[in-house]
């Protein structure tokens, strides 16, 4: 899905009314996930990866950070340094470098000071608080992995490699 919050969040009975094609069943089928929407169509996944929580009270003391490499010489950066004591400190930075003329020229987007709270994990909800309040985000990992040091997580939809 493409919202930023948990799906554990959402009004499920709501959702059906407003954007009844967006809700499905599911089953498996092997190495198949079966969707099926209330209309009788089927959707079938082959190979598909099913994600799962962490598990509630989980700590992590690993750093996982997320790299995008656009088109236009655009780069995006982001971290989460997840400790033991259950402190997380995100990270986020970028820049633009290209060709102007007959120069090149890099344009850095400043310097976002880190942003450092206390985290935990309720279903597939990551739970951050800090002096700017509370913040709710999905976060999974696949199956297959080992839940006490995931290789990547998956934050809001975005895939977090674990820093070695």
């Amino acid at each position: 899905h493409d919202w930023s919050f948990p799906v554990t969040d959402i009004d499920l009975d709501a959702l059906k009314r407003r954007e009844p094609g967006k809700v499905f069943a599911w089953h498996d089928e092997g190495d198949v996930a079966v969707l099926e929407a209330f209309d009788g169509a089927e959707t079938r996944l082959k190979g598909a990866t099913r994600l799962v929580p962490i598990g509630d009270g989980a700590t992590l003391d690993n750093e996982y950070y997320y790299l995008q490499i656009a088109m236009a010489g655009r780069r995006s950066d982001r971290a989460y340094n997840f400790q033991a004591d259950g402190q997380v400190t995100y990270t986020s930075g970028g820049f633009v470098a290209g060709n102007f003329g007959s120069s090149y020229i890099i344009a850095s987007g400043g310097g976002k000071a880190a942003k450092k709270g206390s985290y935990r994990f309720e279903d597939y909800a990551l739970i951050v608080d800090s002096p700017d309040g509370q913040e709710r985000r999905f976060f999974a990992i696949s199956a297959d992995q080992e839940a006490e040091a995931p290789g990547e997580v998956i934050i809001e939809g975005e895939v977090y490699w674990l820093r070695k």
